[in-house]
This record gives C-alpha cells, sequence and structure tokens, in this order.
C-alpha cells in the first residue's frame, strides 16, 4: 500500500520559528551577550550558574536546530497545493429553542440528599 505525504503547515512553522530563535541566540552569543552577562553579575555562585546555563544550553540548541532543520526539509510545503477556503464557523453554535424546553425531570435547584 502507497503511503501519501501528509503537510502539515504548523510544523514547518514551528521548525522555522526555532530555527530563527536559534539564529538570535546564536547571535547575542557571538556578539559578547554571554560574557557581558557574567561580568554583569556581582555574586560568584550566580556566575557560576550563568555560565554553567550558558554550557548546557549550547549542545542542546545545536541539537534543536539540526532536529528542526530536517523537520524543515521533510515537511516543505508544495508549491502546486490548492488552497481550500472554508467558511468561517461560529465559534459556540447557536442553541436551539427544542433543547432547552426538554423536561428532564429532574433540576438543579431540587436539594440531593
Amino acid at each position: 500500500m502507497e503511503r501519501r505525504r501528509v503537510y502539515r503547515p504548523l510544523r514547518y512553522r514551528r521548525a522555522r520559528t526555532l530555527l530563527i530563535i536559534i539564529g538570535l541566540f546564536w547571535s547575542w552569543l557571538g556578539l559578547g551577550g554571554g560574557g557581558d552577562l557574567i561580568a554583569a553579575l556581582h555574586s560568584p555562585i550566580t556566575g557560576a550558574l550563568v555560565l554553567y546555563a550558558l554550557a548546557v544550553s549550547i549542545p542542546v540548541t545545536i541539537a534543536a536546530a539540526v532536529l528542526a532543520a530536517m523537520r524543515m526539509l521533510l515537511m516543505h510545503p508544495r508549491r502546486g497545493g490548492v488552497v481550500v477556503r472554508l467558511p468561517a464557523a461560529p465559534r459556540y453554535p447557536p442553541r436551539s429553542r427544542a433543547a432547552e424546553e426538554v423536561d428532564r425531570g429532574w433540576s438543579y435547584r431540587q436539594e440531593a440528599s
């Protein structure tokens, strides 16, 4: 059985956004933002914590960037796709009067025993 490729635009957009955020982080890190952040701290304990956080975030962002790039390659949008406009549906469908007037034989006003 042949499987059809499913295109999910939200996953592609999330991967693209993640790559943009990772690029901004690396540009901030490359321009000396990490060093300035550590130098601005007054306590050596908080400086060590920030240094550890930066050291952990570097390999995590590399792995996340590779996975996001792979997802973008696999979920690349088709150029000849057909856009189908759907009519706007109300957020909550209107309730019918008949549904409100149905007698259920009980009500919330009765006391529970």
